[in-house]
């Protein structure tokens, strides 16, 4: 089992790199939890890749504050990108939604929450092949 690699996942609020294997992901999250495993490999992301903290994303659709004409002119590819983006971000929020509910104890919104998380989920994913055939 020690042999099997996580392929880059985000589960349970925790990106995980791509050549962190399963036993030691868990030996981390039994260890120091998720928030010290989430901390770590916030450090290790890139500046570039980084998210501001405004709420928007720096893609070219929420941010287009370029120096030339030719920057301005959004590629297809890039406003693909702010959907999968902008999906991803219902997605997150639906399970926010879902976890605050369950909490509450108000199963009946908590499982229509879940019925919105499910249905978030198939638009990314729909999103993303979209975007993976402009790219193509």
């Amino acid at each position: 089992m020690s042999g099997h690699k996580i392929t880059g996942i985000h589960a349970i609020g925790v990106e995980v790199p791509e050549d962190m294997s399963l036993k030691e992901l868990m030996e981390r999250l039994l260890e120091g939890g998720e928030a010290e495993l989430e901390k770590e490999l916030e450090k290790e992301l890139d500046e570039e890749t980084r998210q501001p903290e405004t709420g928007k994303c720096d893609c070219p659709v929420c941010d287009p504050d370029k120096d030339t004409v030719e920057e301005r002119l959004f590629h297809p590819v890039d406003q693909w990108q702010h959907a999968v983006d902008v999906a991803s971000d219902v997605h997150d929020a639906a399970g926010s939604l879902e976890h605050a509910l369950f909490e509450l104890g108000e199963n009946p919104l908590a499982f229509e929450a879940s019925m919105i998380l499910s249905q978030s989920l198939t638009l990314l994913r729909a999103i993303q092949r979209k975007r993976k055939e402009v790219v193509e």
